[in-house]
């Protein structure tokens, strides 16, 4: 008996199976720690030389149409305070502009990788990585658990498709 699949079916399939495995790798590793990202699509998810990760997916969400999954490697993450940071630059930055090339180099050259604060009324955690270093994987999330994911009142929200600017 010859048994046929769809190309869509197969890539849920096999897309189901890795989300499987890496959470039970996350479960398994209390070193491994899930956090989200929201982004435009039309720029893809590495528009600059910083990556916002939050572990509130609510949050993610409202920073574009498209949200994806980030696994990380607490142990190759070294954060720097935003007090770390000033000390480094010299002066006072501003977090929600981030680090240019050359700021974030000098970060990563005192052995930094990141740096942490918290965002929004609903004080959510959020980390900049200056390098991919702690990335263990990456999965953008399906339509369906896009749409599933639940909105702060509040806080702007894009759909799916939505093709913006920034």
């Amino acid at each position: 008996m010859k048994y046929t699949i769809s190309q869509n079916k197969l890539t849920s399939l096999i897309k189901e199976a890795i989300s499987s495995v890496l959470l039970e790798q996350n479960n398994n590793n209390p070193n491994l720690e899930t956090y989200y990202r929201g982004y435009n699509s039309k720029y893809g998810s590495q528009y600059t030389n910083l990556l916002w990760i939050t572990d509130d997916i609510s949050y993610a969400k409202s920073y574009g149409n498209r949200v994806e999954e980030i696994t990380i490697d607490t142990t190759k993450l070294h954060v720097a305070s935003m007090y770390d940071i000033d000390d480094i630059l010299g002066y006072e930055f501003d977090y929600c502009d981030g680090l240019d090339e050359d700021e974030a180099q000098q970060v990563l050259d005192e052995g930094y990788n990141a740096y942490e604060f918290e965002a929004n009324q609903h004080q959510s955690d959020c980390i900049c990585l200056l390098d991919t270093t702690p990335i263990v994987s990456r999965r953008e999330l399906t339509r369906e658990e896009f749409d599933a994911i639940e909105h702060y009142e509040g806080l702007d929200y894009q759909q799916y498709d939505d093709n913006y600017d920034e």
